[in-house]
């Protein structure tokens, strides 16, 4: 995974808080993981049999962990 740049709260050099890669491996993988499960949500709902309706998301919050199987 190659760095990303990660702004700076205070903008000084002894801030380095935010500079640690576990901290932008955490967010990151979060947001990956929530564009992975819209886009199997998407995709299975273009490939649904269009008389079952569109294929219900889970707005709970985190996605789960395992994919949804596409048909």
């Amino acid at each position: 995974m190659g760095g990303v740049p990660v702004p700076r709260r205070g903008g000084g050099d002894h801030d380095r808080e935010d500079a640690h890669i576990g901290v932008t491996a955490t967010v990151y993988s979060h947001v990956r993981l929530r564009l992975q499960r819209q886009a199997i949500d998407a995709l299975s709902a273009a490939l649904s049999d269009p008389s079952e309706g569109f294929a219900q998301t889970d707005d709970g919050g985190d996605p789960p962990l395992c994919a949804a199987p596409l048909r």
